[in-house]
């Protein structure tokens, strides 16, 4: 009867600790969710502001190609000023508990340690791409000295949000008309906007994941009263 109820007592003490591990396991997931959902939101805001910028950074380049800044002064300082790389910052807190803190060893099943890491390596290399993009966008603001009048964009400054916003009046002119500093001028705008194409082309696709990673998880921990549909594809 002793070892029968010893038997018994670890059989109890296996179970409730496989019960709070599993438990523990489902506050995990319901963290990293509420972390996606947030970078989510914040692709969605960088992939409207990359639209934005980079069609404004396509008109300010076509303009300098065509020589149209002389008498556009207006828009050559308006677009100028308003082209420039944007930050991406994403809620890495569930994920760096995770892997620092010994969580993922809670999570027993492979294929949801494999989509949750190929995820958190997406990220990263997006924010490599980022910190591509806002080197070249630091590059192409050293240049705005050589070329554009700080007195114009000073009164260009929106007092209210501090941001370049107000169009100036009249036709600014450029402090130069030479070619070659254009030029110079212009190259690195292309830079600044291919580096926000490319990192749209990838935010989307990384948007894309991000739901369906998020619906995978509901599904696989029951966290939703959403139908369920096939399985997340890595």
């Amino acid at each position: 009867m002793l070892f029968l109820a010893v038997t018994l007592g670890f059989f109890v003490e296996n179970q409730r600790e496989h019960y709070v591990e599993h438990q523990r396991e489902r506050k995990y997931i319901s963290s990293l969710i509420a972390d996606i959902k947030n970078d989510t939101a914040e692709l969605n805001r960088n992939i409207y502001l990359r639209e934005t910028k980079a069609k404004q950074g396509d008109s300010l380049i076509q303009l300098l190609i065509a020589g149209h800044y002389r008498e556009l002064g207006s828009n050559t300082y308006y677009l100028a000023g308003g082209l420039r790389g944007i930050r991406f910052t994403n809620s890495d807190g569930t994920m760096q508990q995770l892997k620092n803190a010994g969580g993922l060893r809670l999570i027993r099943k492979q294929d949801v340690i494999d989509s949750v890491m190929k995820y958190d390596y997406t990220i990263k290399a997006l924010q490599l791409q980022v910190d591509r993009e806002l080197e070249s966008s630091k590059t192409y603001g050293e240049l705005f000295g050589e070329i554009f009048d700080v007195e114009v964009f000073y009164y260009m400054i929106d007092r209210t949000t501090g941001e370049r916003a107000i169009r100036p009046n009249g036709n600014p002119q450029l402090l130069t008309n030479d070619r070659m500093t254009i030029n110079k001028f212009a190259l690195q705008a292309v830079r600044v906007v291919s580096a926000l194409r490319l990192n749209l082309k990838t935010m989307k696709s990384l948007k894309a994941f991000s739901i369906r990673l998020i619906d995978f998880l509901q599904q696989e921990y029951h966290l939703s009263e959403r139908s369920k549909g096939s399985r997340f594809d890595n």
